[in-house]
């Protein structure tokens, strides 16, 4: 095995169940959170916006060293990167629900695993953002999740600095569209190119090369976009 325990958030779909395939067997335990079910590793029914569930789930860990969180999950704005997309629209639950997956949850759940972080050996943190809902790539229109991406940012260049002494490494991942299933899928039904995809293959090197990185190096974020 290569790694200790690795946690992911976001297992049950795209880039994070892809993810969890693809690290299973590559480290000594393959924890998946998320509200439906994922079949790679142990699932743990988690919906990191409601703090109770985040709280039972330290419990069902306990005192277990996390060598590697991944946040992988995200969600966008009803007719998010389509021409019906209106933020006029948009309803105060629409609006709470993005941040609170893409911002406040991650946020929360770093939190309550900093102990467990603590004891790890060399541990990582990696979170993901996305480059084409502005953290890179001239931004986007939809108001909250470019909002919650932004947000992103900022949490990781504050964590950078408050988990620096514990030797904690964190990293903001800034891809463009990632040829998930998902996302191969809208490519087909507005005929976009497969190549205007990057590989899951790339994006698992990248997460792989972090994971390998000493606690003497961090890199704070990495911009991926396509080959455009």
């Amino acid at each position: 095995m290569n790694y200790g325990r690795i946690i992911i958030i976001g297992g049950s779909s795209g880039i994070g169940l892809a993810a969890s395939e693809y690290l299973k067997d590559k480290c000594k335990e393959l924890i998946t959170l998320s509200r439906r079910p994922s079949p790679f590793g142990k699932w743990i029914k988690t919906d990191i916006t409601n703090p109770i569930e985040i709280k039972n789930f330290i419990q069902e860990i306990g005192q277990k060293p996390i060598d590697g969180l991944l946040y992988l999950g995200g969600t966008w704005e009803t007719n998010a990167f389509t021409d019906q997309y209106s933020f006029e629209e948009c309803s105060d639950n629409d609006l709470r629900n993005v941040l609170s997956v893409n911002l406040l949850g991650p946020m929360r759940l770093i939190q309550a695993v900093l102990p467990n972080l603590r004891i790890a050996k060399n541990p990582k943190i990696i979170v993901t953002g996305a480059a084409i809902a502005g953290l890179s790539l001239g931004g986007g229109k939809e108001v909250a999740n470019t909002s919650s991406m932004l947000g992103l940012r900022g949490l990781v260049l504050a964590l950078r600095e408050s988990l620096k002494e514990d030797r904690i490494g964190i990293t903001l991942l800034k891809p463009g569209y990632i040829a998930t299933p998902e996302v191969l899928q809208d490519f087909e039904e507005t005929n976009t190119p497969v190549d205007h995809a990057i590989p899951l293959s790339d994006i698992f090197t990248i997460i792989e090369s972090i994971f390998k990185l000493s606690n003497r190096t961090n890199i704070n974020e990495i911009e991926i976009p396509t080959m455009l």
